[in-house]
């Protein structure tokens, strides 16, 4: 209860940065309730006047109209006043968009988030925040105004009512809390089934392909119904919880209405009550109960937005690594000329795991130089390689660019200095002149043909219907695995960064396109700074120099000649490579 207060507290202090906007919607609701009081006491003193004083309607015209203006002017205050809740709510979730985008571009790496769970949390969790700021909260200020505007102005009139209404208003907001925590227990678990569902589907229709040939479509299909039926169930039950609270609410307040009616007929009966003010009294208790009646129906809405503003705050809480460092300027980072790079003592140590998976590396990374880092699987290659991306920050040690801490830097700072090939480089579902133009976006047509021409793709594009507008399809699946390593090749050219980091990416293609691309890369070392992962014996011959890792130990580094000659573990590595033909 305490973390749903807490919850509720930023949720409102987000209200409080549209001042005009929230304090148009008090406003207005102010003067709807006013309205609506005069509206029912001149709608008392027509009926008076026509069944009891038996006047002509032609005389009560003035008063007529001025019914009929109140209830125009009523609906007008209360369209402004949803128009604003509305306005408010767009501004609010275009904010947690922009703030979910933001962090995204700034983590390092998104940790245990999946694509499908962040997507539901921009697209359905920024969505179900719609109703929270746009129904919930502004029925809470008009569950507020309403009533206490009612009280006072039946204060005066008549006591009784005064004091029923007094002592039946409580009930409504009493057991929305009671009914409150079963519900909000309920919202959660559907938050969770959904997000559940959103990345069971999304891996399935991105393994599409490997289901198929695997002959496991069907049984896919049933675990998919699965995964939906839970959700069904989860939904079902949120459903029958709603269903139930609002029929108790909607009982309270009837019975609360049906208490003052009978108290105000039994005195009308004896003549201890006028016509007209009993007649109001009648017409206002209504009205009095209708705002938190309505705050119950809305209650449930704002459960889903609590749910969903639960999983955006928890993502915005993760850590950013070096988030509190101020930027460098650039050309302090080495971008002219180039950018050596130094390891100091870097150890890194996931959660939850006893052993380092790397423990003490000390070595550079030479401007001009091709270096290769090589090791038996889980010696830690890939870890390394993250941490001179910044994709995660070591445990302990420093990273140098030139003579500086990298962490000095800005992540937008750092990748702009850096291209990463992998070996299934990532294209976006947009045509190849959107995938290139990922790299440098100022680039112009002339200078991506060039970088084309030099990757022996300009021919293939020229081929194509649509040149450089032709569509790509999802990761590139109208492309061959050659063709799709020789375009992010054609991103790095384009990019033109002093650092180039290569994960072998001429591993799965055949052997003219291997060639092509090694000799491409090699062609790049003289002014930059390559690192490679090496899974070809190839890679270690031709490279400057060798880091050489073991379970997350630097054994040796120098070049390959050097450390055939001097370190037996690297010379069983070596002759393991030869025996697998990983020329």
């Amino acid at each position: 209860m305490n973390q749903t207060t807490s919850l509720s507290k930023k949720l409102f202090s987000l209200v409080i940065e549209y001042p005009w906007l929230f304090g148009g919607i008090v406003i207005l609701a102010e003067i709807s309730a006013v309205l609506m009081i005069f509206q029912n006491q001149w709608i008392a003193d027509f009926v008076n006047r026509v069944v009891f004083q038996h006047q002509k309607l032609d005389t009560l015209t003035k008063l007529l109209m001025g019914i009929i203006a109140l209830i125009f002017f009523r609906g007008l205050m209360i369209f402004f006043s949803e128009f604003a809740a509305k306005k408010m709510a767009v501004e609010i979730k275009s904010k947690f968009r922009d703030q979910i985008i933001r962090k995204m571009t700034r983590l390092r790496t998104l940790g245990d988030y999946s694509s499908a769970s962040l997507q539901t949390i921009l697209v359905d969790g920024v969505e179900s925040l719609e109703g929270y700021f746009s129904q919930y909260l502004p029925q809470i200020i008009l569950s507020a105004l309403i009533p206490l505007t009612i009280i006072l102005f039946v204060f005066p009139l008549d006591r009784l009512t005064f004091l029923v209404m007094l002592l039946t208003a409580p009930l409504v907001p009493f057991f929305m809390v009671l009914i409150g925590n079963q519900s909000q227990k309920e919202t959660d678990k559907q938050w969770h089934s959904l997000n559940r569902m959103a990345a069971f589907f999304l891996d399935s229709i991105q393994g599409i392909k490997t289901l198929l040939l695997l002959n496991q479509g069907e049984r896919q299909i049933d675990r998919i119904e699965r995964v939906s039926q839970e959700y069904r169930e989860r939904t079902m039950q949120v459903l029958r919880v709603t269903f139930l609270s609002v029929l108790v609410l909607e009982l309270i307040s009837t019975l609360s209405t049906a208490v003052l009616a009978v108290e105000i007929g039994l005195r009308l009966l004896y003549g201890w009550l006028p016509f007209e003010k009993a007649f109001f009294v009648l017409l206002i208790a209504p009205e009095f109960y209708l705002p938190m009646r309505n705050l119950g129906l809305r209650f449930h809405a704002a459960k889903n937005g609590l749910a969903a503003a639960k999983s955006i705050y928890q993502f915005l809480a993760l850590p950013e690594p070096f988030a509190d460092i101020k930027t460098t300027n650039r050309n302090s980072l080495g971008i002219n000329p180039g950018g050596s790079i130094s390891l100091q003592n870097i150890s890194v140590k996931f959660p939850n795991q006893k052993q380092s998976v790397l423990t003490n590396i000390t070595c550079d990374f030479p401007f001009g130089m091709h270096t290769v880092i090589a090791g038996k699987s889980g010696s830690g290659k890939s870890t390394l390689m993250r941490v001179i991306l910044q994709l995660i920050q070591p445990t302990s040690g420093i990273v140098y660019w030139n003579g500086e801490p990298l962490a000095a830097s800005t992540t937008e700072n750092l990748w702009q200095l850096i291209s990463w090939l992998p070996q299934n480089p990532y294209f976006i579902p947009g045509s190849i002149e959107e995938n290139l133009r990922l790299s440098r976006r100022t680039a112009t047509d002339n200078e991506i043909w060039e970088v084309l021409e030099l990757a022996e793709l300009a021919d293939f594009v020229r081929s194509q219907p649509d040149g450089l507008k032709t569509h790509l399809g999802e990761m590139g699946n109208t492309l061959s695995s050659g063709q799709k390593q020789r375009l992010a090749l054609v991103r790095v050219f384009l990019k033109d960064s002093p650092v180039l980091l290569f994960d072998e990416p001429t591993s799965m293609l055949d052997s003219v396109t291997q060639s092509f691309i090694f000799n491409k890369i090699e062609n790049l070392r003289k002014d930059k700074t390559v690192i490679s992962i090496a899974h070809r014996l190839k890679t270690l011959i031709s490279a400057d120099q060798v880091v050489f890792l073991e379970d997350g130990y630097l054994l040796d580094y120098g070049a390959h000649s050097v450390l055939l000659a001097r370190h037996e573990g690297y010379q069983n590595f070596v002759d393991a490579f030869k025996k697998e033909n990983r020329s």
